[in-house]
């Protein structure tokens, strides 16, 4: 009687199903990253040396004006949902700014911006669902007496973590996927194109080292499982490359 599996079948099996045990305990990362992206005087009142002139914003006097770009992003590996904020989302700038004029100027498509208000120096909003890579660009415009204009983001999310970054920081994703939908199995993808990796050099040494040992496989059964195997690491090693390099 043949036997169905042989050590080429049991390392291609193996490469099925240590990324799929690696994958289900793998830790999920939820994490949002506030940045400010630029900031821009507008109107200086320092500048402004002559008593008959006057600046308006919305027929509002100001003295000073400026413009602050910020960005919101799904840092993390899984989504953000807006239950999973404490008190709501808020971007809270210092207590001598005035905020006189807001915008969203990019967020994902199809998202619904829950309670978007302001209340003196903070603004509130809450995103219904922010997918890993999805991010919400706004804009401000703000008037103050001092010079501490860049807002921070005082909120917490359950489960995770509110990363506020510097002017010039990075936001460093945990999945660099470029399509969302397909990042939420970034790590089930990624390992087993690694492991595949690694269960081929094994063949390729077994087809070497042991060409003279009864090592084949026989069977149809056999066959079949160890071509499943190398096509699905192909696929995802391929995939994988596409996702991440192009």
């Amino acid at each position: 009687m043949k036997k169905n599996f042989d050590l080429k079948t049991i390392i291609a099996l193996i490469g099925i199903i240590v990324p799929i045990i690696i994958f289900a305990i793998m830790k999920k990362t939820k994490e949002l990253s506030f940045k400010n992206v630029a900031i821009n005087e507008l109107v200086s009142g320092e500048n402004i040396t002559d008593e008959s002139i006057t600046v308006y914003f919305d027929n509002e006097r100001i003295f000073n004006l400026y413009s602050v770009s910020s960005i919101l992003s799904n840092s993390g590996n899984v989504p953000i949902l807006k239950e999973d904020f404490v008190n709501g989302l808020t971007l809270s700038f210092h207590d001598s700014v005035k905020i006189l004029k807001y915008s969203i100027i990019k967020n994902p498509k199809n998202i619904t911006l829950v309670n978007t208000s302001i209340n003196k120096s903070d603004f509130m909003l809450l995103p219904d669902l922010l997918n890993p890579n999805e991010n919400i660009e706004l804009s401000f415009y703000i008037s103050s007496s001092l010079k501490s204009l860049l807002p921070y983001c005082n909120s917490r999310i359950i489960g995770g973590d509110v990363i506020n970054l510097n002017i010039n920081d990075e936001i460093k994703p945990k999945t660099n996927f470029k399509n969302n939908f397909f990042a939420n199995f970034e790590g089930l993808i990624f390992w087993i194109a690694l492991i595949y990796s690694f269960m081929y050099l094994l063949l390729f040494i077994i087809s070497v080292y042991f060409a003279e040992k009864d090592t084949g496989v026989h069977s149809p059964l056999g066959k079949l499982i160890l071509l499943l195997a190398l096509s699905l690491g192909s696929v995802c090693c391929i995939f994988y490359l596409i996702q991440t390099w192009f």
